[in-house]
């Protein structure tokens, strides 16, 4: 018992020197810090483009696919000669140009030309629908501008070398050709045939998102359905960190502060997915309601569908795809050179925790290595540190010698 407690006391004293080397703690804060978490990417109404290139591959046709996320409709056909002009925006000066509207769609820019053949064609008539609703809504036309629809995320990204090249992209070209004339409509009109990114499992009804929840800004067309094509995926969470101060001055810049000093921020309303309606942003001599929408564009959130906690700390990870890589990544974020490096067997946790102290009184990166091989991340990292010396830790049964003659600085 004695032996055993002695190993643990050991262990725990070559631990702590290694977890303070290799956290790199971020510096600690007097304010408070906000965590938004969420899911999604872009407004969540229509159609989610992720789902149309996972039903096709999935082998639906185009119809189903625009049949899943806008509901109610009918699909007809227009003529695809009819002229439609287009403002190419670059910077700040806008040129026009005027097209019929099968060459406009050659040039869309909005997904690749080796996307599955289905997802294409349901995109072309998405965007087909799209530029008509634009055009005779007045989208532009009632702002006083000279042309139908712009070439920007605004309304459809647009590229007028590939509207005059299309053979450059033949599956699009095809797409738009194939369905020729295309559109949905409900009561005999263009539907606004929004689509966006990614849904995070669900999307949402229009009037939660540009409409701040009044019901008379719906679309009996736009409606949130269910995404199972989306929703058990791990990498459309994502999370953002702001300390108090950050969050401040994100609202200030937007017209989003409430009055005197910032205290916290309430979800009020959430949709028919769990995106924010509508949030309260509490100050120290009142609150401000706004929309959903507005805050994400405030803030740079990638979407509505969101929570938010409240915290005393910010929490920061370092890590790799393994063992070698995170700990290249701890070098690359606690030095831009050193003269010295440790080099230490990552198959075995004993030679790394007592090369630990070793690493700290020298001040200098712990790298890993396989036994019989230098793994090349780790080889490229030791050239980037301009290290001219390498303490190699442990006898030839932790590191063989071989190691050594890799190690060329």
């Amino acid at each position: 018992m004695k032996k055993r407690s002695i190993i643990k006391k050991l262990t725990l004293i070559l631990l702590v020197p290694l977890v303070l080397l290799l956290a790199f703690p971020a510096q600690a804060e007097n304010s408070d810090v906000f965590v938004f978490k969420g899911r999604g990417y872009g407004h969540g109404v229509g159609l989610c483009m992720l789902g149309v290139y996972r039903m096709a591959k999935a082998g639906y046709s185009y119809h189903q696919i625009l049949q899943k996320y806008y509901k109610n409709i009918s699909f007809t056909t227009v003529d695809d000669n009819q002229l439609i002009t287009v403002g190419v925006i670059n910077g700040s000066s806008v040129e026009t140009t005027t097209m019929p509207l099968y060459r406009y769609l050659y040039g869309l820019v909005e997904e690749p030309n080796d996307w599955p053949y289905e997802g294409l064609k349901a995109h072309i008539v998405a965007a087909r629908t799209y530029a008509l609703s634009v055009k005779e809504r007045g989208k532009h036309r009632n702002r006083g501008d000279p042309y139908d629809i712009c070439s920007t995320a605004d309304c459809q990204c647009f590229s007028l070398y590939y509207a005059e090249h299309p053979e450059k992209r033949p599956n699009i070209k095809k797409a738009v050709d194939e369905t020729r004339g295309e559109i949905m409509t409900y009561d005999g009109k263009p539907i606004i045939a929004a689509y966006f990114s990614y849904c995070g499992g669900h999307t949402e009804n229009i009037e939660n998102v540009w409409g701040n929840g009044d019901p008379s800004a719906g679309q009996p067309y736009l409606q949130g359905v269910r995404c199972e094509f989306c929703e058990n995926d791990p990498d459309q969470s994502w999370e953002v960190v702001y300390t108090r101060t950050e969050l401040e001055n994100k609202l200030k810049a937007y017209g989003l502060a409430p009055p005197g000093n910032l205290i916290g921020i309430q979800i009020l309303q959430t949709g028919s997915s769990p995106r924010v309606v509508k949030a309260r942003i509490v100050g120290s001599e009142g609150s401000k309601e706004v929309s959903g929408w507005s805050l994400r564009g405030a803030l740079g959130l990638k979407s509505t569908w969101f929570t938010i906690s409240q915290s005393h700390f910010r929490t920061q990870r370092i890590a790799g795809n393994n063992r070698y890589e995170t700990a290249v990544k701890i070098a690359q974020k606690g030095w831009s050179s050193s003269e010295q490096a440790v080099l230490v067997s990552g198959e075995d946790f004993p030679d790394a925790l007592a090369a630990a102290p070793f690493a700290r009184l020298i001040n200098s990166p712990l790298l890993l290595t396989r036994k019989n091989e230098l793994p090349e991340i780790v080889a490229d990292e030791l050239k980037r540190l301009n290290v001219k010396i390498v303490w190699v830790i442990g006898g030839e049964k932790a590191v063989k010698n071989p190691i050594n003659s890799a190690i060329s600085l």
